[in-house]
This record gives C-alpha cells, sequence and structure tokens, in this order.
C-alpha cells in the first residue's frame, strides 16, 4: 500500500528503514519493497536497519538523509522507530513533507499528533493478539507433535494524512 501510494505521488526515489532482522514481518516487509526496483531508483544506502528501536530509527534516518542523491520519501518500516525518526527530522530542521515525505507501518499517538501528521498503514493490534492467542491455545490443548506451519494474513488500514509531498 504504501508504495503503490508513494509512486502514485511521483516519488520514484524511496528509501526504507527496516524493522529488526530475521524477523518474519520485516524480512517480508524488506522483500516487498525490494520487488519494487523495476518501478522505483532502489540505492542501497537508502536501506538501512533501524533495529526496531527509538535510536536504530534515528541512526538510520541520519545515515539515509545525508547520503548524496537522497531520497525524496522514506517508509518507516515499525511504529518503535518513528519515534527516532521524528526526533531526527527536528534535530536537523528537515520540513516534512518539503524536504523529505515520511510513511510509516502500525498507526501510533506520535503519527497524529506529529505535524504534519504522518500516513501509515494499520494493523489492529487487538486482532493480531487474539489470533495469537487462539492458535496458541489451540496447540497447548491439542498437544499434536506434527502441527502444520498457519499463514494468518490480516487486512491493513490505510491512513492519509499530510506527511508527503506530491511531486508530479
Amino acid at each position: 500500500m504504501l508504495m503503490e501510494y508513494l509512486i502514485s505521488k511521483g516519488h520514484r526515489k524511496i528509501g526504507f528503514i527496516h524493522p529488526l532482522r530475521g524477523i518474519y514481518t520485516s524480512e517480508k516487509r524488506l522483500k516487498v519493497f525490494l520487488s519494487y526496483s523495476d518501478k522505483v531508483e532502489i540505492r542501497e544506502e537508502w536501506i538501512r536497519d533501524g533495529r526496531s528501536t527509538d535510536e536504530g530509527g534515528k541512526e538510520a534516518f541520519e545515515s539515509i538523509i545525508y547520503s548524496s542523491p537522497r531520497p525524496t520519501a522514506i517508509i518507516v518500516g515499525s511504529y518503535g522507530m518513528m519515534p527516532g525518526v521524528l526526533k531526527a527530522v527536528k534535530q536537523h530542521r528537515i520540513r516534512v513533507p518539503q524536504d523529505i515525505s515520511i510513511v510509516g507501518f502500525d498507526d501510533a499517538p506520535w503519527n497524529e499528533i506529529f505535524d504534519p501528521p504522518i500516513t501509515c498503514v494499520d494493523q489492529d493490534p487487538r486482532q493480531i493478539g487474539l489470533i495469537a492467542a487462539s492458535i496458541l491455545i489451540n496447540r497447548l490443548e491439542n498437544k499434536r507433535k506434527n502441527i502444520t506451519k498457519m499463514q494468518v494474513v490480516l487486512k491493513a488500514r490505510f491512513i492519509e494524512r499530510e506527511s508527503v509531498r506530491e511531486l508530479k
């Protein structure tokens, strides 16, 4: 959703701050991002590991914005890194979206109160927790050793705010 949205707004130079390596959702988000290499310019220096932390997000963002050339938009791969990114934006006096557009995953209170509010995709954490608990309880009750792998895909909700500049 985020890649299609950024492309629809004219962005062709997009960076990505991915969460902790080795985590399924992080790897999936990175894989999808890289699958757009035929539609956008993707450079190695625009892809940084934010370690799913506030400080990691800040460091990754700073690394990307000081690259030359720099991307016109950055996707922040999880909500835990966004506060660090927003701290760096403020500290370096970067104007969003005039200097760089920012979008992220998972809605959090700071997305709405930051100036400008941050565009994101969101999944219901309560639904995620209920599904995870149901799967765990089912496995514990059934005590089967040969449990097949299960993949659950939840529908995401797109929340458009004001953090993306149209380049067209």
